[in-house]
C-alpha cells in the first residue's frame, strides 16, 4: 500500500506540474499578444504604413491599381510610388508576422481575433488582387501564405449559413473551439486554458 500511494504521489505532482507548464506558456502567448498589440500602437513606423495602407485601400483601383501604376510611371511619381508601395509591404510583412506568430503558439489567438478580426479579414481581402499579382510575377506561392489562412478562418457572417449547400462560418486557425460561442455571448475563455483546457461553454 504505502509504495501504491508512493506511486500515485509522484504521478499526481507529475501532472500537476505539467498542467502549471501548459498554464504558464497560455499566459506567455497572451501576455505577447497584448505587448505585441500595444508595441504597434506606439510604433510610427508601423502606424504610417497602415496610414498609407488604408489610403491606398480605399482609393479608386486598390491596391492592384497601384501596382499596376508603378509600372508605367517614371520620374518623380514613380519615386513616390515606391515610397507608397514599400509603406504597404512593410505593413502587410507586419500583419504576416503576426500570423505567423499566432499560428505557432508564441501570441494567443483569442486576444488577437477579438482585437482585430475585421480589420484583418477586411485587410485580407482589400489586398488579395496585389498578393496574388506578386505571388504570379515572383513564383512564390507562400507571399503572405499565413495572412490569407487567417484572412479566410476569421471570415465570414455572424451566424454560419449555408449557401448552395457550401456552409459559410468562421473557424478559429489554432484553437478548437467555438467562435460563435465567444460572438453571440454564450461562452467564456477559461482562465486555465491550455491543450488539455478548452473554451467553457455556459449551460
Amino acid at each position: 500500500m504505502p509504495v501504491t500511494i508512493y506511486i500515485i504521489s509522484i504521478a499526481a505532482a507529475a501532472l500537476m506540474a505539467y498542467l502549471g507548464i501548459v498554464n504558464q506558456r497560455e499566459v506567455n502567448r497572451k501576455r505577447a499578444a497584448i505587448d505585441m498589440l500595444a508595441s504597434l500602437e506606439a510604433d510610427k513606423e508601423f502606424q504610417d504604413a497602415a496610414e498609407a495602407f488604408r489610403d491606398v485601400r480605399d482609393g479608386k483601383g486598390g491596391l492592384l491599381a497601384m501596382s499596376q501604376l508603378l509600372e508605367r510611371v517614371t520620374g518623380g511619381s514613380e519615386k513616390a510610388l515606391k515610397s507608397q508601395q514599400f509603406l504597404i509591404d512593410n505593413y502587410l510583412n507586419q500583419c504576416e508576422l503576426l500570423c505567423i506568430g499566432i499560428y505557432y503558439g508564441a501570441i494567443d489567438e483569442l486576444i488577437m481575433f477579438k482585437w482585430m478580426r475585421g480589420s484583418l479579414v477586411h485587410d485580407w481581402h482589400a489586398s488579395k488582387d496585389y498578393v496574388y499579382a506578386i505571388r504570379e510575377s515572383s513564383g512564390n506561392d507562400n507571399i503572405f501564405e499565413y495572412l490569407e489562412k487567417f484572412g479566410k478562418a476569421w471570415n465570414g457572417p455572424l451566424d454560419p449559413k449555408k449557401i448552395d449547400g457550401v456552409e459559410y462560418k468562421i473557424c478559429f486557425v489554432t484553437r478548437k473551439d467555438n467562435p460563435y460561442d465567444l460572438l453571440n455571448g454564450k461562452g467564456k475563455p477559461d482562465v486555465t486554458q491550455g491543450s488539455f483546457f478548452r473554451f467553457r461553454t455556459r449551460r
